[in-house]
């Protein structure tokens, strides 16, 4: 399928003049020119810039690393939805130069105790892709994990946070796979609803997260300036 520059602007609601850029800088592959000034883009280009757009927005990543997140490692953008997974793959240091370790190397290298780093694990606050290897990025959270507990933070808090993360995990990827099984079934498995998917990690669910977040605090805080202002009154 294929679409004007206009539709691609409007359905991923990038500017035209970022959208060309993207293209000069490689980012994106070079349309199909139909006339001198217009060109044809394919469906996989509303993934591709979305994607571009999550990678900035979240990582702050530059050009040259966008490019060599999106174009080194062959991504297929008409999986829709499953890129992302791919992506998050790769960000969670299971790249194959993301060095790997055991427990006792691992706390050795980074310094934390072996009962801390378990602990972590036990309670599915540090999780590792294979049960017993660690990689790089386990380290990195494990280092900000003791950060964090130093500073005051309880092991409690991390525990009850992926507990309600896991459930939302599996309620999420559930449903996912039962649209693309439905999709499979009805001979439509790259259809507007496949794409549509990918908006469910993309953008859904760190929407409702944080905009839940900014209006519990802004609901806690003006409850306990109440409670002040009540004091003093009295």
């Amino acid at each position: 399928m294929k679409i004007k520059m206009a539709e691609l602007v409007e359905r991923t609601g990038v500017p035209k003049s970022t959208i060309l850029y993207y293209i000069k800088e490689g980012l994106l592959p070079q349309p199909e020119r139909i006339k001198q000034n217009v060109c044809l883009y394919d469906v996989e280009y509303v993934e591709r810039i979305k994607f571009i757009k999550f990678l900035q927005n979240n990582y702050g990543k530059s050009i040259s690393e966008l490019k060599a997140a999106i174009c080194s490692h062959g991504y297929d953008f008409s999986q829709g939805s499953d890129i992302l997974i791919e992506f998050l793959e790769k960000l969670s240091g299971t790249s194959a130069d993301s060095a790997k370790m055991g427990i006792k190397e691992l706390s050795k290298k980074i310094g934390i105790k072996e009962s801390l780093i378990t602990e972590l694990v036990d309670k599915k606050i540090v999780i590792p892709i294979i049960d017993g290897v660690f990689d790089d990025k386990d380290a990195e959270m494990i280092l900000l994990y003791d950060r964090l507990i130093k500073a005051g933070w309880s092991i409690e808090f991390f525990e009850k946070y992926a507990q309600i993360a896991a459930e939302l995990a599996h309620y999420s990827t559930q449903k996912v796979m039962e649209m693309k099984k439905r999709l499979k079934e009805d001979g439509d498995v790259n259809n507007e609803m496949h794409h549509l998917m990918f908006e469910v990690p993309l953008s859904v669910q760190p929407y409702i997260i944080n905009r839940l977040g900014m209006k519990e605090h802004k609901r806690m805080t003006q409850e306990q300036e109440s409670k002040i202002c009540n004091k003093k009154s009295k």
